[in-house]
């Protein structure tokens, strides 16, 4: 429920076009005091007999159903927000949590209001409202607050949401909603022990930005505990270690040649040899990561030396190394797709990413403005997934035939986005990804189009669980 309304929200605000053309904010500026108390006197105008009948749960969540609708068809900003916003009052009447969730989503979605702090303060209206059998979806709603506060690197907020998904996965007694959000607790607090770490270094490097040794202790904080690349790697060419200056000129200047993604993948192995505890294994990891982003490309000894090396990066973070193909596991299910297949293969023919095949790749085709899913149960001891998405060339293809609309893939575990691509529409186009399980219980491979599922050729490329 709470699931289907975040995809549609996806759809809408990241398939449609890519970051890099869209403005910072395209949604309408909340409404004045004055239009606004105009728009909602008229609506309270407009619909006053069917508000003053509804007096039952069910008929309160229909008008608000009616409301919501009517604002899809009005050009008016203060309107269509005045209506938005009441038929999310009456969601609240109602405890419709379903119903009050996608409210709150469409408002957020539309209108500049101040989330996630705007959401939390209807969330919680809407969980006062809920009653016992509503907890789960409060819990679920207060989970999706607090990864968008989380990636908005808001952490109080997200601290906030989560303690609050806890209270209500606890109430509601439901144990998976419950393992997520203290899952998720934990990431965040791990996320405040680094930023903790990590202030009294940035004022180190503020207080003098040429020192070697302070820009070396924070970029590698930055990088390898944070995971804030952009931010880090400067400060790490700017440090005292000869090898990390050198990978970090090579990550800022990586271009999309697999041999430059293996030769710094073998400077990140290199260095973190040369390390120990928790640097060792964090640049094991991002070695790995380069390596698994090459490793399509590879081929003969080279193509065994790289998998010989993910296998030993596996077993140093924790894991025996063994990697399992997904598509041999059973799907746990498989929904909203125009075809599916685990073989390589497109409507029962063999296809190609930049010329090389993938027997092992799991395509599952969406519909327009839709996401296709294959889910799986997690097996016992499998620690990540790792693999690359990417744009396919069916053996049916015309010349100068590609997507007409972006596509973008998503890792979910239980419910929780754990990663997710750029849009990629240009034939032969591929990302990596490397996503912790966490010890969750459902992946599911989601693929999302936009405006037009024409040859919507998106797939996921030998995909592994690695134990």
């Amino acid at each position: 429920m709470i699931r289907d309304i975040r995809r549609a929200v996806i759809v809408a605000t990241v398939l449609v076009a890519s970051p890099s053309v869209r403005s910072a904010d395209p949604r309408a500026p909340v409404p004045s005091a004055q239009p606004l108390a105009r728009s909602e006197a008229r609506v309270r105008e407009v619909f006053a007999d069917d508000l003053k009948s509804a007096n039952t749960p069910a008929e309160k969540s229909d008008v608000a159903r009616r409301l919501a609708e009517h604002a899809g068809s009005t050009a008016d900003p203060s309107d269509r927000f005045a209506l938005l916003a009441l038929a999310l009052d009456k969601a609240i009447e109602a405890g419709d949590v379903v119903g009050g969730s996608g409210f709150i989503e469409r408002i957020s979605r539309e209108f500049a209001v101040e989330a996630p702090a705007w959401k939390l303060d209807a969330a919680a209206r809407l969980a006062a409202k809920a009653g016992l059998g509503g907890s789960g979806d409060v819990a679920a709603l207060y989970l999706v607050i607090s990864r968008e506060a989380m990636e908005a690197g808001d952490d109080d907020s997200a601290m906030k949401a989560v303690a609050l998904a806890v209270g209500s996965a606890r109430k509601a007694q439901n144990p998976d909603l419950m393992a997520r959000a203290m899952r998720l607790q934990q990431k965040l607090k791990e996320r405040q022990a680094v930023d903790r770490e990590l202030r009294p270094l940035l004022e180190a490097v503020a207080a003098n930005p040429s020192d070697p040794a302070a820009n070396r202790d924070a970029g590698k904080v930055l990088c390898l505990k944070a995971e804030r690349w952009a931010d880090g790697l400067p400060l790490l060419a700017k440090g005292d270690d000869d090898l990390l200056r050198q990978i970090a000129a090579a990550e800022m200047n990586l271009g999309d040649v697999p041999a430059g993604w293996v030769a710094l993948a073998d400077a990140w192995w290199d260095w973190s040899d040369t390390q120990k505890a928790p640097w060792k294994i964090a640049a094991k990891a991002r070695a790995a990561s380069h390596y698994e982003r090459a490793l399509g490309s590879l081929v003969g000894l080279e193509q065994a030396r790289v998998e010989k090396r993910l296998a030993m990066a596996s077993r140093q973070i924790g894991g025996s190394g063994k990697a399992v193909f997904l598509a041999d596991l059973p799907e746990k299910s498989v929904a909203g797709h125009v075809m599916f297949s685990k073989d390589g293969q497109c409507f029962g023919k063999p296809f190609a990413v930049g010329g090389k095949a993938f027997p092992k790749s799991i395509t599952a085709l969406p519909k327009a403005k839709a996401f296709s899913t294959v889910a799986y149960a997690i097996p016992p001891g499998a620690l990540r997934c790792r693999g690359r998405v990417g744009i396919f060339t069916p053996a049916t293809a015309k010349p100068g035939e590609k997507p007409a609309s972006p596509l973008v893939f998503q890792v979910v575990i239980d419910g929780d986005v754990a990663w997710r691509s750029p849009p990629l529409q240009k034939l032969g186009d591929t990302v990596g990804f490397d996503v912790q399980l966490d010890g969750g219980r459902v992946l599911e491979l989601q693929t999302a189009v936009g405006d037009s599922d024409w040859c919507s050729w998106g797939t996921w490329l030998d995909p592994v669980l690695i134990k």
